[in-house]
């Protein structure tokens, strides 16, 4: 699914998730269902697509 995501975005962008996608202790979550971002109130969003990444945290 990440190759797929990944083929949405501009080249350097791409490059950018694919490589997070290798990082060590790193998660790339994606989901349909989170809020879209807060922008022009004309703006009406119809669909929303998030990435998330980041470190995994250990205690």
């Amino acid at each position: 699914e990440l190759a797929a995501e990944a083929n949405a975005f501009t080249y350097r962008h791409r490059r950018m998730l694919e490589g997070a996608g290798k990082r060590r202790d790193h998660y790339v979550a994606i989901t349909d269902s989170a809020p879209g971002i807060a922008t022009h109130p004309g703006i009406r969003w119809k669909q929303t697509r998030t990435v998330i990444t980041g470190p995994i945290a250990t205690p």
